[in-house]
């Protein structure tokens, strides 16, 4: 497989990528050499096969090529369920009935921790399939899915929500607001002037009539954090934020910008190569150009070279910023969200908290503007040093969510002693001050 991009040979004529694939190069190669191999090989059914022991608990390791789900198989079919026609070939030949096996064998409870994320994924990812939903329901999926809803683990929880909204079987109004918003402006493409209303399009900016179609843009290079876009637009819509990505987008790619200035939000996602993307750099423009809240997102492990060439740098470097308009250098230079997988629920708890905030000051800032006051951060009130008074951290709820409680910032006078920001101020952490941490410079 990885000798076929470097040779430029064996790539199958015509195979494409789905959903548009990687507009930028090289990815269409190799997703396209994969996917040929993929089909040509026959492993959605080698995979199928192994299923039915290992969702019965089988010993047997001679018994249809056995593997233990636990060793790399539920990630496997995770995967495999990620394209669409895999996910199709997959319920035909009887994987979901397998799936809900595995989820159902209160034998295996112990070991289902550690792959019922990526079980609970592969029906997610079919259930993004119309044709599919009737198949899903008939095997029982809606069933075996609601009491996930409830699981401690976030991602578990999400994937069993979002599969349950997609088959119109979630009790939740923002939620299903929000799907109805994201889906019918991006099937529609970009509204133009005269048909904002018919496609949805809702909301304004303080001081002016600028409408918003989303509001999020999630911005990210296809060939590094695909399935992870896919998640975080799964976990946005789930608490009620409409989004935009692009797999779901119907209209013409050169929209691209039009569909950001029309948001109340761009979400750009640092990974390897986001700055080799042309249409990437150029959705960061368009925000820049169109005053557009962004939020620095860096998922975990990428990497950027440093000055010799060596990948060891956690965030893009000075040298490699320089490289990008004038315009958007500030921008990328600011502090990130980090995302951890190991933290995945703090980290989704700091990413909606920044969101929240910026709709809180669009909420003050309209609210100034209709009383003829100064809008929020015009001029900021100022406690004295050493006052000991607290300063609560309230940015506002969206209208779907519920902002945190109990995080705030303790002023210390400069010869208390206190550790802190010059030596004159001390945070004092909790769980819920992660998300105000991250407002720090």
């Amino acid at each position: 497989v990885s000798a076929g991009p470097a040779t430029g040979q064996h790539h199958a004529p015509g195979v494409g990528v789905e959903g548009g694939g990687d507009v930028d190069g090289d990815g269409d190669q190799d997703a396209a050499l994969a996917r040929s191999l993929l089909g040509a090989h026959g492993v959605t059914g080698k995979v199928c096969s192994m299923m039915v022991p290992a969702a019965l608990g089988s010993s047997n390791p001679f018994e249809n090529w056995y593997l233990p789900l636990e060793d790399g198989l539920a990630d496997c079919v995770a995967a495999l369920a990620q394209q669409r026609e895999r996910a199709r070939e997959m319920v035909s030949l009887g994987l979901v009935s397998h799936v809900i096996k595995a989820l159902s064998n209160s034998e295996q409870a112990s070991k289902l921790r550690t792959v019922c994320g990526p079980l609970v994924a592969t029906l997610l990812s079919c259930a993004r399939d119309p044709h599919l939903h009737g198949p899903l329901r008939d095997a029982g999926v809606v069933e075996v899915l609601k009491p996930l809803c409830d699981s401690e683990d976030v991602r578990v929880q999400d994937s069993a929500r979002g599969c349950l909204l997609l088959l119109g079987e979630l009790q939740d109004a923002s939620a299903q607001a929000a799907m109805q918003q994201s889906v019918s402006v991006a099937a529609a493409g970009e509204p133009g002037h005269q048909d904002k209303e018919a496609a949805g399009v809702t909301g304004t900016t303080a001081g002016s009539s600028k409408q918003f179609a989303y509001d999020i843009f999630l911005s990210h290079k296809r060939t590094d954090a695909k399935d992870f876009a896919r998640g975080l637009y799964n976990a946005l819509v789930l608490r009620g934020f409409s989004a935009f990505l692009d797999y779901e987008f119907r209209g013409d790619l050169t929209e691209l910008g039009q569909c950001v200035a029309r948001s109340r939000n761009l979400i750009f996602i640092l990974t390897d190569n986001i700055f080799n993307s042309a249409w990437c750099v150029h959705e960061l423009e368009s925000a820049v150009e169109h005053n557009i809240n962004i939020i620095l997102l860096t998922k975990e492990g990428a990497r950027w070279p440093d000055e010799s060439g060596n990948p060891s740098c956690s965030f893009p470097p000075d040298h490699v910023l320089k490289k990008l308009p004038p315009k958007v250098q500030e921008i990328c230079s600011r502090k990130s969200v980090q995302h951890s997988d190991e933290y995945y629920g703090s980290f989704l708890e700091i990413l909606m908290s920044k969101i929240e905030q910026q709709a809180a000051e669009e909420q003050q800032a309209t609210a100034a503007a209709g009383r003829g006051a100064t809008p929020p951060g015009a001029a900021a009130t100022a406690i004295p040093a050493g006052s000991g008074a607290m300063a609560p951290w309230a940015p506002g709820p969206h209208p779907h969510m519920q902002q945190p409680h109990g995080a705030f910032m303790l002023s210390m006078p400069a010869d208390s002693g206190a550790v802190g920001v010059g030596g004159s101020a001390m945070l004092a952490y909790m769980p819920a001050m992660q998300p105000a941490l991250q407002q720090l410079p």
